[in-house]
């Protein structure tokens, strides 16, 4: 930690951000502290906590500031309260050979103020490759929808509230949805992706993007995570959220 009593990482990234804010800046340390305490640190590849209100701020990687920083597209809204994609295709600069066995093993979460049903790929892979599809899309259809390989034999839904903490994940040959560290929906897949995916925001790879209205205040890609876990990671990010006053 350093003087101040931030951990390297927390202090890393109020520097690249420039956030001036103290509450923001202790906010970012207790998810930090937080997140390292109940083991979940670890677990973490990429982490965006949209804090800082602009797209230079927005586009860091809290877990580490010189790796997996978005690329923004034309379009998107930033304020304090996080990021609205509209008509935009954000890179992630992020490919799942990062994170370990990522057939079985890889979690995607998103924090999301506002409950809209949009046509959208909210993090996708390879969407025009029925095989090799890694995507989660909040509002099509008016589903919740997570696709891992094939988009008809191995996918799971939920029709469930677009707000809160909503997680796909897959561990143990389960894949899941969660809202706010209930697991909604499941089904057993036993699948193997290429370990090389480009992942994109509000888009897909090839450049197909849909319109996305809602509210990001948070996301996470990285390891698969157990029920213990989804719970305890929907009430670090539910205080993180509450600190700043945009919890929902």
């Amino acid at each position: 930690m350093g003087k101040t009593g931030f951990d390297s990482e927390t202090v890393a990234f109020i520097n690249a951000t420039g956030i001036t804010s103290s509450i923001q800046k202790d906010a970012i340390s207790n998810l930090v502290k937080s997140l390292k305490s109940n083991g979940l640190w670890t677990k973490m590849e990429a982490l965006y906590p949209f804090c800082g209100g602009n797209d230079n701020a927005h586009k860091y990687n809290l877990k580490n500031v010189n790796s997996h920083i978005i690329s923004w597209g034309n379009g998107a809204t930033h304020n304090y309260n996080g990021v609205i994609p509209n008509y935009s295709i954000n890179n992630l600069n992020l490919n799942t050979s990062s994170i370990p066995n990522v057939s079985n093993n890889v979690h995607i979460a998103m924090y999301v103020s506002n409950n809209v049903s949009d046509v959208s790929f909210d993090v996708a892979s390879h969407m025009f490759q029925p095989y090799n599809r890694l995507l989660v899309s909040i509002g099509y259809t008016g589903m919740t929808y997570f696709d891992l390989g094939d988009a008809y034999d191995q996918r799971v839904s939920a029709s469930i509230s677009k707000t809160g903490l909503i997680v796909a994940n897959q561990y143990s040959s389960i894949a899941s949805i969660y809202r706010n560290g209930t697991r909604m929906s499941y089904k057993p897949l036993s699948v193997t992706l290429p370990q090389y995916y480009d992942m994109y925001f509000n888009a897909t790879p090839e450049g197909d993007a849909r319109y996305n209205s809602r509210n990001f205040r948070y996301i996470s890609i990285g390891q698969g995570l157990t029920d213990g876990e989804q719970s305890i990671l929907y009430n670090i990010v539910q205080e993180f959220q509450t600190s700043l006053n945009r919890a929902v």
